[in-house]
């Protein structure tokens, strides 16, 4: 089993393999810092570890929970959400899959909220060259569209909280991809056991 640790604290100190194609790990060390120890193996090989999974604390820290990866993958988690932000090559793709939404957006001269109509792109000829410019229109609680120049725009806050969370989420999602590429996760929570043995 291909197992790696994310504290180096928790070294390998025994393996035993036996004939039949079994085999076992013993790490001992002390925990840095609050929380847990985290194991990676292959996405094949978490089932294994949970059926096998030993752990004991000396000095009264205590085992708090086990948790793991999902066992979906990356695909089948992202068909969950309502809009895929990995169809987005930046914020006005981004945009166009958030038609509806309310919004908070921060602009030079204060802020504008509305829901997500789109975005507008106009040409206008400025001394004989053609310049483009994109504007985010939005809906406001006025029942008037108000069209905001992309350029001018700081910020744009999601309001609805539930979709602010969908996009953390897909935004961890990828990240965690690619820190662990085929690994899975497998964290051990531990409770008062910050600098002692496990």
């Amino acid at each position: 089993m291909d197992q790696e640790v994310k504290s180096s604290s928790i070294g390998l100190t025994r393996v035993v393999l036996y004939k039949h194609g079994i085999g076992y790990f013993e790490r001992r060390g002390q925990v840095v810092g609050a929380g847990g120890v985290d194991l990676l193996c292959g996405a094949t090989e978490i089932d294994d570890m949970l059926k096998s999974l030993l752990v004991l604390t000396s000095d009264g820290g205590r085992v708090e929970a086990i948790t793991y990866d999902s066992s979906k993958t990356l695909e089948q988690r992202f068909i969950e959400f309502g809009f895929d932000v990995r169809q987005c090559d930046g914020l006005v793709d981004l945009v166009g899959q958030l038609k509806g939404i309310p919004v908070t957006v921060t602009v030079s001269g204060g802020s504008v909220s509305g829901r997500v109509l789109g975005i507008d792109e106009v040409e206008q000829i400025v001394n004989d060259t053609t310049v483009r410019e994109q504007f985010l229109v939005l809906f406001t609680s006025e029942n008037s569209f108000k069209r905001l120049a992309l350029s001018s725009i700081s910020a744009i806050k999601i309001e609805d909280e539930t979709l602010a969370g969908e996009l953390a989420q897909q935004l961890d999602l990828l990240f965690e991809n690619t820190r662990k590429k085929d690994k899975k996760a497998l964290k051990v929570v531990l409770q008062g056991a910050e600098g002692k043995d496990l």
